[in-house]
């Protein structure tokens, strides 16, 4: 009885044993250099009182106002809706899988006394997302609609210079499902890239997008999720010239 006890102990530690080395060897993902950026838009909001209001990098709030613009860099103002530093596309290697990275740097924040609006704090966000390799849903003359399955997205919060690194090893977690329902993180929603071609520049807007059309919760500041009745490029959008959004339609199947 005893020899049968200790062989089932040894049993159960050879395998948690292996488990652990299994986890511990998980590669991180490939990361390749930066194949299509940005970083300088106009952001473009139409607001409650019926005006369009204008920042760079960033689409206000439909509360702002244009005769308070004192007010357009405090507290959640200063995240918007949405707002970005830069948004870059490279290639990443999962394993033997091939994709595509999107990373996306922000201004991001939260009040620390949230029932109060008082107390705000300032950081910087990545936000990333893994897609499969984009397609053109929809084009004409003018509007272009790319769309990709979400495999992966995350957030590192106050990265440091070695984001791309924490980045792999925040999708390592993700693979070895140290979060729970992982899959379903991602079912219904996809990555969406709307762009309308207006002459010389283009109005254009990329994120994750519910079924519904309504935004997503990735992808955008951790503190907009109150903005979600708004519509992209029917209330905002981002405004920029067509040469720097074009050459991302190389990247698609198309």
């Amino acid at each position: 009885m005893m020899r049968r006890i200790f062989i089932l102990q040894l049993f159960i530690c050879c395998f948690f044993s292996s488990s652990a080395q299994t986890k511990r060897s998980l590669a991180l993902p490939v990361i390749g250099k930066p194949i299509w950026n940005i970083s300088s838009a106009q952001g473009y909001i139409y607001n409650t009182e019926g005006q369009w209001l204008s920042t760079p990098n960033r689409i206000l709030g439909t509360e702002s106002s244009a005769a308070n613009k004192l007010l357009w860099n405090y507290g959640r103002s200063n995240v918007g809706i949405d707002n970005f530093r830069s948004i870059e596309l490279r290639e990443i290697k999962v394993e033997e899988f091939h994709y595509f990275l999107l990373i996306k740097k922000m201004t991001d924040g939260y009040y620390k006394y949230k029932t109060l609006a008082e107390g705000w704090v300032g950081f910087t966000s990545l936000y990333y997302m893994v897609i499969d390799t984009p397609r053109i849903v929809m084009k004409d003359s003018n509007l272009t609609e790319i769309r990709a399955d979400i495999i992966y997205a995350g957030a590192v919060y106050i990265p440091t210079a070695n984001f791309l690194q924490e980045i792999g090893l925040d999708i390592n977690k993700k693979r070895l499902g140290a979060e729970k329902d992982i899959s379903s993180l991602y079912e219904g929603n996809t990555f969406r890239f709307i762009i309308e071609k207006h002459g010389s520049k283009c109005h254009f807007y990329l994120g994750e997008f519910e079924t519904s059309d309504k935004l997503g919760l990735r992808f955008i500041p951790s503190y907009s999720e109150y903005m979600f009745e708004e519509k992209p490029m029917e209330s905002f959008y981002y405004e920029t010239s067509y040469s720097t959004i074009s050459p991302f339609l190389k990247f698609t199947n198309d």
